[in-house]
């Protein structure tokens, strides 16, 4: 087991975690705390229910495409062993993470803290 196989276990347990909260979200209607920054106040929050209708769609995608690039990379460590397929994974995943910080970010400035 190599470093690399590990660090497709994390990333597919990071895709499981963002299905989780956000399908948690959905159903109880709060916001999970980790899924904002630590100096939101959710109690004083704008508008929880636009951040939860904005943010659930695209959390299930981005963990979807998180969850598809951990099984390619695993895939490719157990049996492909195709060279560059760890480095487009990483890619993959590293895009994916910049992508939803500067979104939930946007978002949270937007429906969560008070102008």
């Amino acid at each position: 087991m190599t470093s690399n196989f590990m660090l497709h276990i994390l990333i597919l347990l990071s895709a499981f975690y963002l299905f989780y909260v956000s399908l948690q979200m959905k159903a109880s209607g709060k916001i999970p705390s980790s899924l904002v920054n630590r100096n939101v106040d959710l109690e004083r929050a704008k508008d929880k229910e636009g951040y939860m209708h904005t943010m659930f769609p695209v959390s299930l995608v981005l963990g979807f495409l998180t969850f598809g690039l951990g099984i390619a990379a695993v895939a490719n460590d157990t049996f492909l062993y195709y060279p560059y397929m760890d480095t487009v994974a990483m890619l993959g995943y590293a895009a994916v993470v910049i992508f939803y910080g500067l979104f939930s970010m946007r978002c949270m400035k937007r429906y969560l803290l008070a102008r």
